[in-house]
């Protein structure tokens, strides 16, 4: 029976599941179930306990919107799991995300092979990024549909004719709920073009479908910049500075093109020199890196692209181009802020690339007769068909893969050693405080400054060093008042903007000692001040 067909007698019957199952290409469900098992044993930290991060605490208990931010589809999206972080139900959604992202990401860049598929989904379910959004676990389920969304856009328009059209939909909703994932949708169509070269598929053909790609992209950034300016006006609000939002897209001509070679550099300072990975790794992801370079040479001899200028020409200004692609947002933005490893989740995709490149070399290869073989008696057909640097090349994207795995665990400890340390401290003031003359109720609790963490450090840690939103206390001028409401149930009153500015204007933060020297706590004028650190800012409070 087909999945959706009714019976003979009109009655209802529920879908075949299994039929559905069964229409999707064994590659794809294997990159789905590879995806799906490898995420929840890679995030299984996540599903059992509750990370918070400094943003988080103050998410902890409320809806997820920042139409400010441009991110205006973001609280439908966060809807789908409640306003409450609940660890397990954010996490099964993100990892079922990732498994659909990897299905979408092998059928669009046809990878058949069995191994290539598994290093796939393992490079997507593992990178390093995922690491830094899960601390984020009130936003994180959006995000990850914001990437489904932008790999699905590319399906659309590849797929069918008129597919443009919900892809240009896709592209504006997904950058509504997370900008910077719009490199994925970016690094797909670049690559399908660059592989449809490779595979002799006809240019014109080819020149025409990436047009239509850039004329996608471009649609979708006007359609959600369209959504935004009508939804903006009628909140009666404005973009934020945050991070240079408000300036983002009001950037020269010059700014963009000064962005060009920076973009460049922190693309090829992360593959060639990435600061999470040890020196041993470094040289290994090195090699790797020299190996697709040399597999890709191979191709293009092999396929004898050389008598064909202009398709040479082609797939090797796509390749320069890759770059760009995935760090697209770092010229979009244009210098206004930094890019960090939030913003690079498309870099995976160059992983997965150089993986596609060595399964179509070793093809060529088969196709043309291995150069050697090894003895009969090492093999039941008498040869293996993996040469020792295809080998070599596997082995090394396993270890990264693994590594990514200790790494993405590894810095869930250290998240979860900043709310123990934080929990502790907020257990050591709260009592201080309850103990003053005076001590009532309704008497707010002005927090200055951000403590230093008292273990588990950037030292104790240097592989996190660049991994953004793991090492702020809870405890501080930011959300510490939240984080103390939420987790030791002191109902404090937040001190209101009028009451931060007369502290900040009357001097007495600089001369209070630093927390827990006595007189670090000190009431003044019906508030009671806890100096953290010599650095604070009362401004920075979002009550």
């Amino acid at each position: 029976m087909e999945p959706y067909m009714a019976s003979n007698t009109g009655s209802f019957h529920w879908p075949d599941l299994r039929a559905l199952w069964q229409r999707f290409s064994k590659e794809t469900r294997l990159a789905f179930l590879s995806a799906l098992l490898m995420g929840f044993v890679a995030h299984l930290y996540v599903f059992s306990n509750l990370l918070i991060n400094h943003d988080g605490a103050l998410s902890l208990l409320s809806e997820n919107a920042h139409l400010t931010s441009g991110r205006w589809s973001l609280a439908f999206f966060s809807a789908l799991s409640g306003i409450y972080e609940l660890p397990v139900v954010l996490a099964l959604l993100v990892v079922l995300a990732l498994a659909c992202t990897a299905a979408l990401t092998v059928k669009l860049l046809g990878i058949s092979s069995q191994p290539s598929i598994l290093l796939t989904a393992g490079f997507l379910v593992t990178f390093p990024s995922i690491c830094v959004i899960f601390p984020y676990l009130y936003t994180a389920d959006a995000y990850l549909f914001a990437l489904l969304l932008n790999a699905l856009a590319v399906y659309l328009a590849k797929r069918w004719r008129w597919g443009w059209a919900p892809s240009i939909l896709c592209i504006a909703v997904a950058l509504g709920i997370y900008q910077s994932f719009v490199c994925y949708a970016v690094g797909l169509f670049l690559l399908d073009c660059i592989l449809s070269l490779l595979d002799k598929e006809d240019i014109k053909r080819v020149s025409l479908r990436g047009l239509k790609y850039i004329l996608t992209i471009a649609a979708g950034l006007v359609l959600y910049r369209v959504i935004l300016a009508v939804l903006l006006q009628l909140a009666g609000t404005a973009l934020s500075s945050y991070r240079g939002m408000d300036q983002a897209i009001q950037s020269g001509v010059l700014d963009y093109l000064r962005a060009l070679p920076q973009a460049y550099l922190e693309f090829l300072r992360f593959f060639w020199q990435p600061s999470y990975l040890g020196r041993l790794l470094t040289l290994a992801q090195q090699c790797l890196l020299l190996l697709a370079i040399a597999c890709g040479a191979y191709l293009l001899l092999a396929r004898h692209l050389y008598k064909e200028p202009l398709r040479l020409a082609l797939v090797l200004l796509g390749i320069a181009l890759l770059p760009l692609a995935l760090n697209l947002i770092s010229i979009i933005i244009a210098g206004q802020t930094d890019v960090n490893l939030l913003m690079e989740f498309s870099f995976v995709l160059f992983y997965i690339f150089m993986v596609k490149v060595m399964e179509l070399a070793l093809g060529q290869l088969l196709k043309e007769g291995l150069p050697w073989r090894l003895p009969q008696k090492w093999g039941k057909r008498g040869a293996l068909s993996w040469q020792a640097p295809m080998s070599a090349g596997l082995v090394v994207c396993l270890a990264l893969i693994w590594n990514q795995f200790c790494l993405v665990n590894t810095g869930y400890l250290r998240v979860q050693l900043v709310y123990e340390n934080s929990f502790a401290l907020a257990n050591r003031i709260v009592a201080r405080v309850e103990g003053m003359e005076g001590f009532h109720r309704d008497i707010p609790v002005v927090l200055a400054g951000n403590p230093a963490s008292t273990y588990g450090n950037r030292v104790a840690f240097p592989q996190l060093e660049e991994f953004p939103g793991m090492y702020t206390s809870l405890v501080n001028e930011y959300c510490g008042t939240h984080f103390i409401r939420a987790f030791i149930g002191m109902h404090k009153r937040c001190a209101t903007p009028e009451q931060r500015e007369e502290v900040m204007e009357s001097g007495v933060l600089e001369t209070m000692p630093i927390y827990p020297a006595q007189g670090s706590i000190q009431e003044y004028n019906g508030m009671i001040l806890v100096k953290l650190s010599e650095n604070w800012d009362l401004n920075a409070f979002e009550g």
